[in-house]
């Protein structure tokens, strides 16, 4: 009955000792959410960003891999660490961002923005 707006996934779903068969009904399971609404998926260690099987499970789910990169939803921004280090927001009480990192850096910098 819930409908939201999207669904963020954070990393370490998976990691190395994760069969394919695993990694394949995972992520078959989270991408039925898309029927709701967008998903967006934040890598978890940086092993995962190279191993193009587990972004395969991912993306061919319809599930949308936030890397350094930003997405606008109406009064909200999604956007992942690097991004706010070279940005620079004007954030009004309107807007509301949300930052998705798996090991955030510059945590102390970043709010001061």
């Amino acid at each position: 009955k819930v409908k939201p707006n999207f669904y963020l996934l954070g990393g370490d779903f998976v990691d190395e000792s994760t069969s394919k068969e695993d990694m394949e009904i995972l992520f078959k399971q989270l991408g039925r959410l898309t029927k709701v609404a967008p998903v967006y998926f934040v890598y978890g260690n940086q092993k995962t960003r190279k191993n193009s099987q587990k972004i395969n499970s991912i993306t061919k789910n319809n599930i949308i891999i936030l890397n350094d990169q930003e997405v606008h939803l109406n009064n909200i921004t999604l956007m992942t660490e690097k991004t706010t280090q070279t940005k620079d927001y004007h954030l009004t009480n309107k807007t509301y961002n949300i930052v998705l990192d798996h090991q955030p850096q510059g945590t102390k910098e970043n709010i001061k923005k």
